[in-house]
């Protein structure tokens, strides 16, 4: 990654006297996959919209590609961002014509489009589905057909409104891996918005978390984590829990969860490595049924900010 590709300072905006958006802070670093997240009404999609230059903030600055983002100029700099929503498939017409069609809105020659779609055709794996009507798609298709749209034309950042809410789990993992493609492999720059935050992780590099305007967390998401829980916690499940409880307790945070295989102890060990812990643990003869170490996610970071109750994990 070599900078932000966009940057609020201070950014506020305001609809009949209703504080939407409030003195917000946050940068999208390029080659990076932003999730942006929050309960309904959160202010997300003003943020799109002022990012886009759709809407102008009250105060603050909002810079789009190293150029600070004003009226006169939103026009050229909204020519390279690339805008998934999902409308606008013409139903009866083909893919390869719907593709057409917009390659030649955004004024690319025919032989730049031909190539293109026959590019995007191979990186979806719709191929085979080039002369098939819209109409006649599946809704994980129809989801790649709008994404290969919007970035027909080489977009620098391309932004996803909810792009795997209806999707089976296997159309959304198979979507996300596509999109991964375009980060990793393309350079390209993704916000996307979701309120599915089961799996966030095998695509968001960093997410901006906001509730009422505010944006109450936003970095990268390895950081993120690691600043909320520098402790590493364990999963411990034996034969005598209570026992396990007690021991652990003395070395460090400890607590009992519920789980369908019935009880466990979680502990942050403070004062022993898990290893030694568990030498003691056998010590005393118990028998050990597993150990694990808790990973984290965005998901659980989510509620931990907002103050929102999810399941211990």
């Amino acid at each position: 990654m070599t900078g932000a590709l966009v940057t609020f300072s201070n950014v506020s905006k305001t609809f009949d006297e209703r504080l939407v958006i409030d003195s917000m802070s946050f940068e999208i670093q390029e080659g990076s996959a932003f999730a942006l997240l929050g309960p309904n009404g959160a202010g997300k999609t003003t943020t799109i919209r002022l990012l886009t230059g759709l809407l102008s903030p009250d105060c603050g600055d909002i810079s789009l590609f190293g150029s600070r983002l004003h009226r006169e100029n939103a026009p050229m700099l909204r020519s390279s961002i690339g805008v998934q929503n999902d409308g606008n498939l013409y139903e009866e017409l083909t893919v390869e014509e719907n593709l057409n069609l917009w390659g030649k809105l955004y004024g690319l020659e025919s032989s730049v489009v031909r190539k293109r779609i026959d590019e995007l055709l191979s990186l979806f794996e719709l191929t085979d589905r080039r002369r098939s009507k819209a109409s006649q798609l599946s809704k994980g298709m129809r989801q790649k057909v709008m994404i290969a749209r919007a970035i027909i034309h080489h977009p620098r950042l391309l932004i996803l409104d909810e792009p795997i809410t209806g999707l089976d789990p296997q159309s959304a993992e198979t979507l996300l891996g596509y999109l991964k493609v375009l980060t990793e492999r393309d350079g390209m720059t993704i916000l996307f918005s979701t309120h599915i935050l089961e799996g966030l992780e095998k695509l968001a590099t960093h997410v901006g978390i906001l509730d009422r305007g505010k944006m109450l967390a936003t970095g990268g998401v390895h950081d993120l984590l690691e600043r909320r829980w520098p402790t590493p916690q364990y999963s411990i499940l034996g034969d005598n829990n209570q026992e396990i409880y007690k021991i652990c307790s003395r070395y460090g945070a400890c607590r009992q969860d519920a789980t369908h295989n019935g009880t466990r102890v979680v502990i942050e060990p403070e004062t022993i490595e898990i290893s030694d812990l568990i030498n003691v643990l056998v010590t005393k003869g118990i028998k050990i049924i597993s150990v694990e170490k808790i990973q984290k996610t965005i998901r659980d970071y989510y509620f931990d900010i907002l103050g929102g109750t999810d399941d211990k994990r």
